[in-house]
């Protein structure tokens, strides 16, 4: 699993015997070896859409970012960084993919909640995101929690809010 699932062993006996901050180190390590590449992928479909004007509803808005007042920047820094990846994350990952994996097996049922995620944010956002979809069920999986995946979604839309609003 990708955020290190040795805090979650099965079998303490098993587990190795690392100290509680080489685990930290070595799940950050894990998880920015998966997540850059995601950003990367992003800054791609970004840079594609802004080269070939390829109009991207309903993320216009967001151009505009940096000549809102504060007030209006702080509240689309909350809802967009913190409220929207809290709903999400306990519709997605809290709620549809433990009752999907009961049906279909663990893994379908990251994949199938993936796809559904990636496709309800639109067609040009519909690959990234169902990446990230699915890099979210797998922290999901490995961390038997959403909070991971809520600090994880609200940091990342909080940097796409800022990256996109920049472009």
């Amino acid at each position: 699993a990708i955020l290190g699932t040795g805090f979650r062993a099965a079998d303490p006996a098993s587990a190795p015997n690392v100290s509680v901050i080489n685990s930290t180190r070595l799940a950050m390590l894990r998880f920015a070896m998966a997540y850059i590449p995601f950003l990367l992928l992003e800054a791609c479909v970004l840079w594609a859409v802004k080269i070939f004007h390829i109009p991207a509803p309903p993320q216009p808005a967001l151009h505009s970012f940096y000549e809102q007042t504060i007030g209006v920047r702080l509240s689309m820094i909350f809802s967009i960084g913190i409220a929207v990846p809290i709903a999400e994350e306990v519709v997605f990952r809290g709620t549809l993919q433990p009752a999907v994996s009961r049906i279909i097996g663990p893994e379908l049922a990251r994949l199938s909640v993936a796809v559904l995620f990636g496709m309800l944010h639109g067609p040009i956002a519909a690959v990234p995101i169902g990446v990230f979809g699915y890099f979210l069920s797998r922290i999901r999986d490995a961390w038997g929690s959403i909070v991971p995946c809520i600090i994880i979604h609200s940091i990342n839309n909080i940097l796409d809010l800022i990256f996109y609003a920049s472009c």
